[in-house]
């Protein structure tokens, strides 16, 4: 940008007529020489660059001029995200990338990354994503990292493959150990047999355990059983909702029965969070209506459900504040089916990582039916 201002002044300076001939020709050889480097460094492709990659994060003309400080938090982590891919550096750290991303930013940051000209290490809980853009894994466990050359899908079957040669070699492992055990308790007390007791004994020492990965802990729970409902379970009659002169739903019909499952989906900014919010009732539309079915009782997990936690209550404290009497007793269960054990409950909500603090608000949910 630099290189760019200047070749504007020096323009402008060869456009004056005042300048002696030498003078004339040592700006035109300045000129030569920036124009030499901003072309090198790609200059003159910086605003096409600039414009496809915020056109691929979803950002559209209009919000590429508008001011950082406007942008809801989702918004701020992909712009990050563009600057981080235009600076092109030649190791690329990407910690969870599509948790802010919709369906089309997240497809075409995977054509992006793909052919990417350097390297790039991504932590993910996709495995779309993964089998799509990764092309080694390398699996932390036991404090050890094993890494394999292959995508996610093809990952987990070499890792299973692996997992029972390792479990079959500790099962003869602990055969030959408890065999020698055996003999050394036997025979400890024998003269005749004091220099074999040594020698395994000393052979046992030298061995190397094999060490086991622990099964990994799967979640398990599931929604308490709630009273039947009506056959209709919400509906919105020519709902409309705006914000400001921005109508972001107009004249929306949508009745939702018992039983269905419904997916909502559309690029950032269509109004599916707004929607929401109507159906959960926390905003109401500014007209039509909205109609609860009988018997109708509803949870909502909003999108920023896990940074509203209390970060100054324990795990437990943040379960108990929310409970009705009759679920106390069910709470470490529950907890313990989202893999909060022991002394885990008593973390306090402030210090849980991402994923532990959305496994803590979807608990929550649990306490009614």
């Amino acid at each position: 940008l630099d290189l760019k201002a200047e070749m504007h002044a020096l323009e402008e300076r060869l456009g004056d007529a005042s300048l002696s001939p030498a003078e004339h020709d040592a700006v035109l050889a300045r000129y030569s020489e920036v124009q030499d480097r901003f072309r090198l460094s790609d200059g003159y492709q910086i605003e096409l660059k600039v414009a496809t990659v915020l056109r691929g994060l979803g950002f559209d003309p209009d919000a590429q001029q508008q001011l950082t400080d406007h942008l809801s938090g989702g918004w701020q982590m992909r712009l990050a995200l563009a600057k981080l891919l235009l600076s092109q550096p030649d190791l690329l750290l990407l910690d969870e990338p599509t948790n802010h991303l919709d369906l089309e930013a997240r497809n075409w940051l995977e054509e992006y990354l793909v052919a990417y000209p350097h390297s790039v290490i991504v932590v993910s809980h996709d495995r779309y994503f993964l089998d799509a853009v990764v092309t080694h894994i390398a699996d932390l466990s036991l404090r050890t990292i094993t890494e394999y050359h292959t995508n996610y899908t093809k990952y987990l079957e070499e890792r299973d493959a692996r997992l029972e040669r390792l479990r079959e070699a500790k099962r003869r492992q602990d055969e030959e150990i408890q065999r020698v055990e055996e003999f050394i308790s036997r025979f400890r007390y024998q003269a005749t047999k004091a220099a074999q007791v040594q020698s395994r004994i000393k052979m046992l020492e030298k061995v190397e355990r094999i060490e086991v990965p622990p099964e990994r802990k799967r979640i398990h729970f599931q929604f308490p059983a709630a009273t039947k409902s009506g056959r209709m379970v919400l509906e919105l009659q020519h709902a409309r909702k705006a914000y400001g002169s921005k109508v972001v739903l107009d004249r929306v019909d949508l009745h939702v029965e018992r039983g269905d499952r419904i997916a909502l989906v559309g690029h950032n900014g269509a109004g599916k969070s707004t929607l929401m919010r109507l159906l959960s009732g926390e905003e109401q539309p500014d007209a039509g209506a909205r109609i609860e079915g009988h018997q109708m009782v509803m949870q909502y997990f909003a999108q920023d459900e896990a940074t509203r936690l209390d970060p100054a209550l324990t795990v437990y404290e943040t379960m108990s504040a929310d409970s009705p009497h009759t679920m106390v007793p069910a709470i470490r269960n529950i907890l313990g089916g989202f893999l909060f054990s022991g002394d885990d409950i008593y973390k306090k909500a402030g210090v849980l990582s991402g994923g532990e603090r959305t496994r803590l608000a979807v608990a929550r949910m649990l306490l009614r039916p």
